[in-house]
């Protein structure tokens, strides 16, 4: 057991290392350029182009937006869960993807990400639980949390059920102002086999609301150049609410004090495949 908790240790840990190859940082003044008939460096008026804002926030929403890892039962009053998690964005091709750092955006990007999840059993069947969330090849993070009730949790003849609110914001872009909030329903039923591994179906629903805005941005960077009547390069993306349906599934796998999860979540954009490696107690 020893062995396989090392093996799948590595495989969580060291998986999205090799995944991604460029950065995924970016720029915003990407998503702009000089008006028609301006000139960059001497009379340049911003053109911003908001839909591809709106565009872009969304999808990085989708690819922040948490996964759940986890089925509808909760984990009682003293209980506790502690896991490693790698999960991987796969968004859809688009001209917004233009404001990440050296990616042609007519490629569909590939996202990985590292995650900490931590759950706490609390009474009444609820359950808190916090993650945080880094994306390789970027200086972003995420840091969010939410509150899972078991509604049915209990009845023997009955799947578990659960909803759960949830929120969190992005860490670390000196552009993008980016704050997730959502709730999901799911179900999960549990059964054992030879007494010796416990199985957890589980699937479900969740809404997303991506909420972005922008700080101030320079479509005419590089230029050290003041703002003036002639010249007004800078401006705002506006904030932008935008929601979002998914639907998820997964599995969790337990033996011993090891459990496995692993997951799908499917949106029109981001389509997120996630694993969770952890214990309970």
């Amino acid at each position: 057991m020893r062995k396989a908790w090392i093996f799948l240790v590595s495989i969580v840990l060291l998986a999205p290392l090799s995944a991604i190859a460029g950065s995924n940082d970016f720029k915003l003044h990407r998503l702009a350029t000089c008006a028609e008939g301006t000139v960059p460096g001497e009379s340049c008026i911003a053109d911003p182009d908001f839909a591809g804002f709106d565009a872009f926030s969304k999808r990085m929403g989708l690819v922040f937006a948490p996964s759940f890892l986890a089925p509808a039962d909760s984990l009682g009053q003293a209980g506790f869960a502690i896991g490693l998690e790698t999960k991987f964005a796969v968004a859809a091709k688009d001209e917004s993807w233009r404001a990440l750092n050296g990616v042609d955006f007519d490629t569909p990007p590939l996202f990985a990400l590292m995650q900490l999840h931590v759950r706490k059993g609390l009474p009444f069947s609820l359950e808190l639980d916090g993650l945080m969330s880094w994306l390789i090849d970027s200086e972003l993070f995420y840091v969010g949390g939410g509150l899972k009730w078991a509604v049915t949790e209990g009845w023997w003849f009955l799947p578990d059920l659960a909803v759960r609110g949830h929120g969190g914001t992005l860490v670390g872009s000196p552009d993008l102002n980016l704050v997730n909030a959502g709730f999901d329903v799911s179900l999960s039923y549990s059964f054992g086999l030879g007494g010796v591994v416990n199985l957890t179906p589980y699937a479900g629903f969740s809404y997303v609301w991506v909420i972005s805005s922008s700080r101030v941005i320079d479509a005419d960077p590089g230029w050290g150049v003041s703002p003036s009547g002639a010249y007004s390069p800078e401006f705002v993306f506006s904030q932008k609410t935008q929601g979002v349906p998914r639907g998820f599934f997964g599995l969790r796998f337990i033996a011993d004090y090891v459990a496995v999860t692993i997951e799908g979540a499917m949106a029109a954009e981001v389509q997120t495949f996630g694993v969770n490696l952890g214990t309970s107690f």
